[in-house]
């Protein structure tokens, strides 16, 4: 019996990406109207992002169905196989709901479904890791057990150019949205347990909470990263997972992403980084023009 890994969309692990780790991808979609498009494979990253410049109103996504990971699901069971999902968080989309009905509807115990409570990149380093711990000869049971456990260490920082996409798309409560468009700043952000915040604070904030959360001046301006980014982001030091990178990401453009990734290997020297663009989905929620770095916490 083998170990496969099956993920979604949202990673951002592109077709040949999948192949070249062993990884099976369930897309989600994109909806520009009346138009659906299969995330990663009907619609690229360049596409999305050309479409949203262009829409009179923002797009809308959608989760997998039961019968889009059944028909995964069944073929593991059919191989007599074992399969680890590693998906998008449970508090930001219903498609861990999904693969959680297509396992019943299999009827087969050999899957293990893991909430990643997060997205991003951080989605993204945690199907890595359950490819690390496959190749290294774990069972399927033990690598769910350890992704979950690592899903509770994962850091990500990001910098959005504006919360107005967080707020409409509902993963941001509109307190947090008008602290933003108020002061004209580009706030940090972080996911954590599956919930978006602004660094620092999470659940409901007031106006003087948020200000505290924001640099003293932007990060941001002119289209440069300056202030006190790594200081807000970790401190004076990391201890990063030795078998995964740093992970950075981006929307549409890439100019503030290579300023954080300089920053950051700067300070803390990591051993590996890697860095990738951001898909449909997920962008449909951050917006363009965002960058974002994640790594796994040593336990």
């Amino acid at each position: 019996m083998s170990v496969q890994i099956l993920t979604d969309s949202t990673s951002d692990i592109l077709p040949e990406e999948a192949e070249q780790k062993g990884v099976r991808v369930v897309p989600l979609l994109v909806n520009f109207g009346e138009e659906a498009f299969r995330e990663n494979v009907e619609i690229t990253h360049q596409e999305y992002f050309r479409r949203l410049a262009q829409a009179e109103s923002l797009p809308t996504t959608s989760q997998p169905t039961p019968q889009d990971f059944l028909a995964h699901f069944e073929q593991v069971r059919d191989a007599g196989d074992s399969l680890v999902c590693v998906l998008l968080a449970s508090k930001l989309s219903g498609t861990f709901q999904s693969a959680q009905l297509a396992k019943e509807l299999s009827g087969y115990d050999e899957i293990y479904i893991v909430d990643s409570q997060q997205a991003l990149c951080g989605l993204r380093m945690l199907v890595d890791f359950a490819c690390v711990l496959r190749d290294e000869g774990l069972s399927a049971r033990e690598i769910a057990e350890q992704v979950e456990s690592a899903s509770h260490r994962v850091r990500l920082f990001g910098i959005v150019n504006t919360l107005e996409y967080l707020h409409k798309g509902g993963r941001l409560p509109a307190s947090m949205a008008v602290v933003g468009t108020l002061l004209k700043v580009k706030p940090l952000i972080t996911l954590r347990e599956g919930e978006v915040g602004i660094l620092g604070n999470f659940g409901v904030i007031n106006i003087e909470e948020a200000c505290d959360a924001v640099n003293d001046s932007s990060h941001i301006s002119n289209g440069k990263l300056h202030g006190s980014l790594c200081d807000d982001m970790a401190g004076d030091e990391i201890h990063p997972e030795p078998r995964l990178p740093l992970y950075f990401g981006y929307t549409q453009t890439h100019n503030l992403c290579d300023q954080l990734r300089e920053r950051v290997v700067e300070k803390y020297h990591p051993a590996r980084v890697e860095q990738n663009s951001v898909g449909a989905v997920v962008g449909t929620h951050v917006g363009p023009d965002g960058a974002v770095v994640v790594y796994l916490d040593q336990e």
